[in-house]
């Protein structure tokens, strides 16, 4: 009988561990739900959360509209990584955004020790935290890829293995939990100081450490915060209540910096070589966010989010330590640990551009200088989905690219004009990077065209001025940047327009806003003439959907609120597709809804309604969910709701508050608020 009891208790035991460690976690991450800032500039996150324990660290860009993680290989610094475990490691899911081009490929890495930071991952040697290569993804065999890991690894990091790619979603499976541990972290080598971190098991336990070598159960020496260390130190700990140690020597490099005379030598430099360069009378030509452009007698180079602050104009003398980078073909100094402004006299001063002709533009020797060319016309070409604008004078053209969306107008046939900005040079050919809006100061290209309605508008020009004629329009659905209008005509997308605009408002009058198509997809912009003064906004009902009959219909309403009635998610080759096999649509979590993050968990049979915005990105139809609702099995309807938290949407598919009056879905099933 005690041998039975024995067993069986046993046995218990047994299913307690192995259903306690079998437990997965799944982490879904996205550029929104971590709460990124938009934009193509390169910035750290540190301590971001999802719903493992894991804590994550950052060194990417989100893109213009925020919407996917961008990471590079220039730098070597940018990456992801944990810097808290959430377990074990069993799968990481890829979802490349589809602007990525094919060559592209993630490197993983799994690690027993807890990252510092996305450097870690390009560093070498025998005292490198890379960790082990653990697996790659790319881009060429589709876009959602699953590496599933061997071995046991509570850290992980992911980088470019060569260039910029881009990520919409990373999903990351650990299994069972890791006991936590005492730990002591820090950047090793290093080259002047480092700041050095203890965490212990427990936050109800006191640790104790030395920094001579000595054994830390007899240090007096209470951790409190985190602290700098200069020199090779060995850094040990003790924490009291778990009996635990933990020990990390910090090993100085004494690194002789080399000294180059000038800009030409700087760019002369090996990738990834760290010199002081002598600024002897260098000049600031341009500088707009991470990129200031730096030229002294010898040529110009693009100091890249160094972190100065410096202004388009200041005359520079003295010295500055950075590193060498080439972002494609362009020379770069870039931000290293010694990078500063302590030993840089900076003057005020004018930059003045360079004027050449288009066939002396093209050239290495002004590649990151302020350049212009006078009496061109500009012209159009498209390829495929894109739009490229060029400057030309017979037969010589140059490409403009408005990185910095500076142009705004139309560009006038019989007009020419001086095209003013940096000369970068873009794989195999060169291009200018304009500085000021060449089409207002060239004094033409500037009128302002008449739109009826907003049909009228998208079959203008890309980046036409235009003045809209609003007739009882609404304001559909509004989502962060974005304002989606619709009158009797169609819809459109007011962009960041800087108006006051709210959900379900009603628009009456004209406005002036900037056409400017974003990847197919119809956008009003911000100009420089765009205010509210002539258009009446009043309160209105809230907006209803547009039901249509299938999917091809998501063409012809683009921007526009629509509803998907017994529609059904299926697979198709590893891609998730609402409506039927022969006319369907890719549904999109355009606006990042956390139900959203994985349209795999609505793959079945059941039948649903969706709500959302009709959409496009190059040539690809996409609906961007606002509500999903399951009409499968809803018969009757009931008095009482079994969770008053659940979202509670009404018969149209949209989201309505506990005041709503009348029949709500709420987990599929049916009720009456009275």
């Amino acid at each position: 009988m005690k041998r039975l009891l024995r067993f069986s208790v046993m046995s218990l035991m047994a299913l307690m561990c192995s259903t306690a460690f079998g437990q997965t976690t799944k982490d879904i991450l996205t550029a929104e739900g971590f709460g990124l800032d938009k934009g193509t500039q390169y910035k750290e996150y540190t301590g971001k959360k999802a719903t493992s324990d894991a804590e994550y660290y950052l060194n990417c860009a989100t893109g213009s509209e925020g919407i996917f993680f961008q990471i590079r290989t220039n730098g070597s610094n940018s990456g992801i990584v944990t810097t808290k475990s959430g377990g074990t490691l069993k799968s990481i899911t890829i979802v490349f955004n589809e602007t990525t081009v094919d060559q592209r490929v993630v490197d993983i890495y799994g690690n027993t020790n807890a990252y510092t930071n996305a450097a870690d991952l390009y560093a070498t040697g025998s005292n490198s935290n890379q960790g082990t290569k653990i697996g790659a993804l790319a881009k060429a065999n589709g876009l959602k890829q699953t590496l599933n890991v061997e071995g046991n690894y509570p850290f992980f990091g992911l980088r470019s293995n060569q260039g910029a790619l881009y990520i919409d979603t990373i999903i990351v499976e650990w299994a069972g939990s890791v006991q936590a541990q005492l730990t002591i972290s820090g950047t090793t080598p290093f080259t002047t100081s480092t700041t050095v971190t203890i965490t212990p098991s427990s936050t109800d336990n006191d640790v104790y450490y030395t920094t001579d070598g000595s054994d830390p159960k007899n240090s007096t020496l209470l951790y409190t915060a985190p602290f700098t260390i200069t020199e090779t130190t060995t850094v040990k700990a003790y924490e009291e209540g778990a009996n635990l140690t933990a020990e990390k020597t910090f090993t100085k490099q004494d690194v002789t910096v080399q000294e180059v005379a000038n800009i030409a030598a700087f760019k002369a430099l090996e990738k990834d070589v760290e010199a002081k360069l002598k600024l002897n009378n260098a000049q600031v030509l341009y500088a707009n966010g991470n990129d200031i452009y730096v030229k002294d007698a010898s040529g110009a180079i693009d100091f890249y989010s160094t972190g100065l602050t410096l202004t388009t104009g200041q005359k520079l003398n003295g010295s500055v330590i950075g590193k060498k980078a080439v972002y494609g073909k362009i020379p770069e100094l870039t931000k290293t640990e010694n990078t500063n402004a302590n030993d840089i006299t900076i003057t005020a001063g004018t930059a003045t551009a360079q004027t050449v002709t288009i066939a002396n533009a093209k050239s290495d020797a002004l590649v990151c200088d302020l350049i212009k060319v006078e009496n061109v016309k500009i012209t159009t070409k498209t390829v495929g989905t894109r739009t490229d604008t060029y400057a030309y004078i017979g037969t010589d053209s140059i490409q403009v690219y408005d990185k910095w969306k500076l142009v705004s107008g139309t560009p006038d046939a019989n007009t020419n004009y001086t095209v003013e900005g940096i000369l970068i040079p873009f794989n195999d050919i060169y291009e200018i990077y304009p500085t000021v809006n060449y089409l207002n100061e060239s004094g033409g290209g500037s009128t302002t065209q008449q739109a009826a309605n907003i049909q009228a508008t998208k079959a203008l020009a890309e980046n036409t001025i235009v003045e809209v004629q609003l007739n009882n329009a609404q304001v559909v659905y509004v989502n962060g940047n974005n304002y989606y209008v619709r009158d009797a005509s169609g819809a459109i997308d007011f962009y960041n327009t800087g108006l006051n605009l709210q959900q379900d408002q009603i628009l009456n009058g004209k406005v002036i806003l900037k056409y400017a198509p974003y990847r197919n997809l119809p956008e009003l912009v911000k100009c420089d003439q765009t205010n509210a003064d002539n258009l009446t906004i009043t309160s209105g009902t809230a907006a209803q959907p547009k039901v249509i009959a299938n999917a091809t219909d998501v063409q012809t309403n683009l921007c526009d609120l629509v509803q998907l009635n017994g529609a059904q998610f299926f697979d198709d080759n590893g891609t998730v597709k609402v409506g039927t096999t022969d006319n369907s649509v890719i549904p999109y979590n355009t606006f990042k809804i956390a139900e959203f993050n994985d349209f795999n968990t609505y793959v079945g049979s059941n039948s649903y309604t969706v709500v959302g915005i009709a959409y496009i990105f190059n040539t690809t139809l996409q609906i961007a969910p606002i509500t999903i609702t399951n009409t499968t099995g809803i018969n009757g309807i009931s008095t009482e709701q079994d969770n008053v938290n659940t979202p509670a949407y009404n018969l149209a598919g949209q989201r309505v508050n506990d005041n709503y009056k009348g029949v709500v879905i709420k987990n599929g099933k049916k009720y009456l608020n009275k």
